[in-house]
């Protein structure tokens, strides 16, 4: 499942009639949540799972190891001038 980032969040605001959000009241309070949490769940159920290995491999440490010691760092004047060498 998609990992929770608790640290940032941000504001998500629904449209509803005030019936809707009683009603989804209602449904949050029967499964003793708040609102959000009611709601978060339910989309949670729906975010695909991943099911990638996200552990660097041998490779990309070295080049993490290396980029941190400044081996292989390329330094540019302005975006113009990185943009030009990425079409070189």
């Amino acid at each position: 499942m998609l990992q929770q980032h608790h640290s940032k969040k941000v504001r998500l605001s629904v449209d509803c009639s005030a019936e809707e959000r009683r009603y989804i009241k209602m449904l949050a309070a029967r499964e003793d949540k708040t609102i959000s949490e009611y709601l978060m769940g339910l989309a949670r159920e729906q975010m695909p799972m991943c099911t990638l290995n996200h552990t660097p491999n041998a490779e990309t440490i070295r080049s993490i190891e290396e980029s941190e010691q400044g081996i292989g760092i390329e330094r540019f004047e302005s975006l113009d001038d990185f943009w030009k060498s990425m079409g070189e």
